[in-house]
Formats: C-alpha cells, structure tokens, sequence
C-alpha cells in the first residue's frame, strides 16, 4: 500500500482515539494527546510494509464484550464499595443516602445519665451529612475550597480503553493508553489540572445529576462517593451532569480540534466522585474522579469506528496545604 495512503489511514484511526482522549482527560492535555497521536500515525506509516488489512479490524477479530462494565471501569469505585463492606467489623460509619437520615437510639434505662449520653450521640450523628442532597452539597462545597486555595498535591492521570472497539486494531488502541504521575507545588495555577478544567469551581453537582450518594466515618475523616449515570454527549460546564464535576471537552469541540472526523457520538456511564475529607479541618485528603466513555465516529475512507469503555480516572493525593 502506498505510504501516503496509510498515513492517512492511521491518521483517521488515531484521530478518533484522540477525540476519545480529550473528551474525557483534561483539556490542558487535549492538543498534546493530539500531537502525539498523529506523530506515531506518521512514523508507523512510514515504517510498515504490511496491507490495509493490518489496519482494519477483521470482523472476526473483534474483541468479546466485557460483561460487566462497571467492574472493570471503576477499580477505585469497587474499594470503596469494599471498604464499606468492611465498615462494621473496622468501627467505621457508613451511611448511604438511601438510608433513613435518622437513626434510632439504643433502649436504655430512663436515668438521666442515659438520657444525656443518647443526646451526645444524636448532636454527634447530626454534624454528619446524611441525606443525598446534604451529601452533595457538602462534597461540592470541599472540592471548591480546595480548588480555590491551590494545595500542592500529585495527581496520577490513567485512561485505559478497555474495548471492545470497532474497525480499529488492538494495537492501535493501545496508542491512548495512559498512566501518567506529575507532583504540583502549593499555589500552582490548577485551573485546566484540577478538575473541572478551564473553570475557577471544582463541582457544581446537583441531586438530579447523582444516582447515589455514600458517606461513611472513620475516625475524623469523612468517605464520600458520589456515583453519576448515563450521559450521552455531555456538554463542558454547567450544561451537563458530566460536565458540572469532570473535565469534559464536547463532541463539537472533539471534532473542531480533529480536521476531518465526522459524527462523534460520546455516551459517558459509570462515573464517580471519591473524596476522603478530613472533618475537622474540611482539608481534602484524597479526590478522585473517574469516567467511562463509549466514543464513536466517522472518519473518511476509513468509514465508522469505534471503541467502548474507555476509563479515565484522575487521583489526588498527599496534598500540602
């Protein structure tokens, strides 16, 4: 095959890789992912000598569906459902949002040292956010106070396309694959770092935008995980539920950046929000903030491609504040 010709070819499965990239990382990151990705399209052409079938996915080939989609996209979702699992062999708290936000008192003797300890512990059970909205809100108000001060922190940043793609080689899949660590100091500008990317607020979530909201206590420390659903085409900001807490670059952004590609269609799903929370001080101690997308698109000649369960997770941890 003509090497201009599987330039190109490389160049359009690479492109849709892109957009699956930064539609889903962070869009500091968006141009340079890009960059990247078209270099090694133009090297690997150059240098091969095979047929267009070594880029074309045989229909044979393709790679069998993960089953369970959750399971393996949220690693970090699983501990904590595990650690909460644990909780009450741990003398942890757990309080899931379902839940009655009252709980009941113990039977005791109608003493009044009794009656006063009942009452300690009922102010104690009060001070902890309870019901979804509450949840939220105090997530919400954590994350943009950490933004707004500008901790140090390492943030590790993996995506990993998980499959099953369509009319793109494993090989080529694994051009997007990412486990990248960087360390920031105490009052770097973390705007595009810190998500949401490209905005002065971290969360903006509402109860609408949340399937689930948990928290459990161990020790000072609160656990909270917010779970989100299933999005089709998230829109950056406040215009999507996606968007009002991750670093979501729209599919009409995907394409302006990617001369060429045609029809990017993005649903994002097993989404979630882990923050561990020192309650005394209100200092986060770990964020973490997890997406898993199915991209697809057109792209000339090579037609429509594909690729599912693409999760890319954003961890924070040892902050200095």
């Amino acid at each position: 095959m003509d090497t201009k010709v599987k330039t190109q070819i490389i160049y359009s499965v690479t492109a849709v890789l892109c957009a699956a990239g930064i539609c889903i990382g962070a869009a500091s990151n968006a141009d340079k992912i890009c960059k990247t990705n078209i270099d090694i399209a133009s090297k690997s052409a150059s240098s091969s000598s095979g047929t267009s079938e070594t880029f074309l996915q045989d229909e044979t080939e393709t790679q069998s569906v993960i089953d369970d989609q959750s399971a393996e996209s949220q690693t970090s979702g699983a501990e904590t459902a595990s650690a909460a699992d644990t909780s009450a062999s741990s003398g942890e708290t757990a309080v899931s949002a379902s839940e009655s936000s009252a709980q009941p008192e113990a039977s005791s003797a109608s003493d009044s040292g009794s009656k006063a300890s009942n009452t300690q512990s009922s102010d104690k059970k009060s001070d902890i956010p309870q019901t979804k909205a509450e949840i939220i809100s105090y997530c919400n108000d954590v994350l943009n106070k950490t933004k707004a001060a500008k901790p140090g922190f390492t943030k590790k940043y993996v995506m990993d396309p998980k499959g099953p793609s369509k009319g793109v080689v494993k090989n080529v899949v694994g051009i997007v694959t990412k486990n990248e660590t960087k360390t920031y100091k105490k009052g770097s500008d973390i705007t595009d770092v810190f998500p949401a990317a490209e905005y002065s607020w971290s969360s903006k979530l509402r109860e609408q935008d949340v399937t689930k909201a948990e928290i459990k206590t161990s020790g000072q420390n609160y656990d909270i995980t917010l779970y989100l659903g299933k999005e089709s085409n998230p829109a950056k900001g406040e215009k999507s539920s996606y968007g009002r807490v991750m670093s979501v670059i729209d599919a009409q952004g995907a394409a302006s950046r990617l001369p060429g590609i045609k029809n990017v269609d993005m649903v994002y799903h097993d989404g979630y929000v882990h923050v561990i929370v020192d309650s005394k001080t209100g200092r986060v101690q770990k964020a973490e903030f997890s997406a898993t997308a199915d991209v697809s698109a057109t792209i000339p000649i090579f037609g429509d491609v594909a690729i599912n369960n693409i999760c890319s997770t954003e961890t924070f941890t040892d902050f200095v504040w």
